[in-house]
């Protein structure tokens, strides 16, 4: 056998928790608990996260002496979940000088020096990562893992120097794994800052500075506006009138410098019908037509995975409003306000009312280049400052509509989506490379836990008497 950690071929004996650790169940909460004159910290089932206590949120109610007695944590006891996700395990380790625990809890102490806290804790993940421990448990909604099924728990007990080497192999590995987790966290919150930078640049003419100096100026975002503009009388004229558009420019200022050759505009200047969705209930069906609500608006797409649907029928009588089309852009207006996407082509979905749709009737600016002013650090500032609501965020579309943006020349429009879109590229592909290691780091240590025990551990059913060893002292609870 392998002296560095490896369990493969190790000689071992599967056996019943209860046999190598003593359980007990915490206090059972009441009302008088509450106002009992010795209030004492106790964790609930919500402290026990797996592998860490949480404290940021620790109760207190009354312990008797006996009961402080009978309900102490000790450094080293394992704590595992009742309920919830049943068997989630943490080692306490003496956070706090006196602490206790309530019936969401069962408190785990080894009894004889077999086996260790932390590898019953392994054994424990285990058994829930392979789906057995909620085999064991009881309850369909809500499961919950009572004394008895707790300790009738297989557990694989190779020699003590054995189990040991192994802990300190799976610790090393998740470290590099916790390392790795924090790399990336660092990566995609850089890369939120870095887009940020990207788009101030982009909006203010930073970012095509040198491109403008290598072209000479055959239009600018005046010339842009004016034609927009004329068109839009155009279509009026014919009938076509649009319903928050603009028909003369309005004399937007804007709030930083931009390029001689760029102009300011306002939303309705830029778009013909700033609108929203349906509000009116809709019929759900588990097949149909998606519903786009403002959770599916997020990373700058239209996700669809967790849209609900609504009939063919249903959708047939919703109003032109409620109906999306490609090249249209999307704004979340209501909850997590001020997110943009473009809707794709060959797509067919409804909007309700917590998605404003930006139409353009006719000739108007780049949509993907006007995403980006959307997302850009100084659009988000106003609609923030625009928006109402404390508990629930909403921005009107009259407010939205009269916000102002910088209107580049419409050929600069493209360069400026060109370089966002290879430098952001570049930025998530480092991210994804990042998370790559991360998951394959993950998936080692996964791999090493099944190998040291899910020969053992899966070969017979759960609740079958394993292999008993020496009798420990008596067991509580």
């Amino acid at each position: 056998m392998d002296r560095r950690g490896s369990l493969a071929g190790a000689e071992g004996r599967i056996v019943q928790l209860g046999d190598v650790a003593e359980t007990q169940l915490g206090k059972t909460i009441n009302p008088r608990t509450k106002r009992g004159p010795r209030q004492r910290p106790y964790l609930r089932n919500a402290n026990v996260r797996w592998d860490r206590v949480d404290l940021a949120d620790v109760a207190t109610m009354h312990f008797s002496e006996p009961e402080s007695a009978a309900y102490d944590l000790k450094a080293g006891d394992l704590l595992v979940c009742e309920g919830g996700i049943v068997g989630r395990a943490a080692i306490w380790r003496g956070e706090l000088d006196e602490c206790h625990f309530q019936n969401a809890i069962h408190r785990v102490r080894p009894i004889n020096g077999d086996v260790s806290g932390q590898w019953l804790l392994e054994n424990l993940r285990w058994l829930s990562t392979s789906g057995r421990l909620a085999e064991a448990a009881q309850g369909v909604t809500i499961q919950h893992l009572s004394q008895r099924q707790l300790r009738a728990l297989p557990i694989f007990v190779p020699p003590r120097d054995l189990q040991d080497a192994l802990l300190h192999q799976l610790a090393e590995i998740r470290k590099l794994v916790a390392s790795a987790t924090a790399q990336v966290a660092r990566a995609r919150l850089a890369i939120t800052k870095f887009r940020h930078t990207i788009l101030a640049a982009a909006c203010s003419g930073l970012l095509t500075t040198t491109w403008r100096s290598e072209r000479s100026v055959d239009s600018t975002g005046t010339d842009l506006l004016d034609d927009i503009i004329a068109q839009r009388r155009e279509r009026a004229r014919a009938g076509d009138r649009p319903r928050t558009g603009t028909l003369r420019l309005t004399a937007a200022q804007g709030s930083f410098e931009i390029p001689d050759t760029w102009t300011w505009a306002t939303w309705n200047d830029l778009a013909d019908w700033i609108t929203y969705g349906f509000t009116r209930p809709m019929p759900h069906s588990e097949q149909g037509v998606p519903i786009v609500t403002a959770k599916n608006v997020r990373d700058g797409r239209i996700s669809f995975e967790d849209a609900a649907y609504t009939t063919s029928a249903a959708f047939a009588e919703l109003s032109d409003k409620d109906v999306p089309r490609p090249g249209e852009i999307l704004l979340t207006k209501d909850g997590s306000i001020g997110r943009a996407a473009i809707v794709p082509a060959g797509t067919s979905f409804c909007i309700n009312q917590s998605v404003a749709v930006v139409r353009f009737g006719g000739m108007s600016a780049n949509a993907h280049y006007l995403k980006l002013a959307i997302e850009a650090p100084f659009t988000q500032r106003s609609i923030a400052e625009a928006a109402k609501g404390s508990a629930i965020q909403h921005i009107a579309i009259t407010s939205f509509g009269r916000l102002q943006l910088p209107v580049p020349p419409l050929d600069e429009q493209f360069e400026i989506v060109r370089i966002v879109n290879a430098l952001m590229d570049h930025a998530n592909s480092t991210a994804k490379r990042m998370q790559v290691g991360e998951a394959r780091a993950q998936r080692i240590c996964d791999l090493m836990l099944d190998s040291a025990l899910g020969a053992a551990l899966s070969g017979g059913a759960l609740g079958t008497r394993p292999v008993p060893i020496d009798d420990g002292p008596a067991r509580k609870g």
